[in-house]
């Protein structure tokens, strides 16, 4: 038996000590000092990079015409995708999913509305950029074993998905 046994709160106490990421063992570095030394290596790439010529794109196709988004499309994609969200979306995803046909028309229009004026809305090119630990086992108070991961809003990545290939 389980000294939780019973006890849902003792259990996911008990849980959350097996598997704590490693970003929440990193107490000694402060979000600050992240930024810093994240701005930091964005900033040493684009000094390495000043007067290089701008490197070759080949692309296949172009989006000169595309096929507008319908409810089914974002239905269709809903349902494959996973209840992860942001902690900017403005609802969880598990709600955006059961809300049904008013959530699809309104994610549908706003797609559509991207793609009819190749805009991307601001507020949908921000993430939560956490720190993970590159490898277990390496020295986790040093700024350089860790690497930034982006967590997007969740219509964001849905926009992405639906764009044409």
């Amino acid at each position: 038996m389980l000294e939780s046994d019973g006890d849902s709160r003792a259990l996911w106490k008990t849980l959350s000590s097996l598997v704590s990421s490693p970003a929440s063992q990193t107490a000694s570095i402060t979000p600050a000092e992240f930024v810093a030394h994240f701005k930091g290596e964005v900033d040493t790439i684009r000094a390495s990079t000043t007067g290089a010529p701008m490197p070759v794109v080949e692309r296949s196709s172009s989006l000169s015409s595309y096929k507008r988004v319908t409810t089914q499309d974002i239905e269709r994609l809903l349902g494959r995708c996973p209840n992860t969200q942001c902690a900017l979306d403005p609802v969880p995803t598990w709600l955006v999913k059961a809300a049904g046909a008013t959530m699809t028309a309104i994610q549908a229009k706003l797609v559509n509305s991207s793609l009819d004026s190749a805009m991307f809305l601001s507020s949908m090119k921000h993430a939560i950029v956490t720190p993970i630990i590159k490898k277990h086992g390496i020295d986790s108070s040093s700024l350089s074993s860790y690497r930034p991961i982006s967590n997007l809003p969740f219509v964001s990545k849905l926009l992405v998905y639906l764009l044409p290939t």
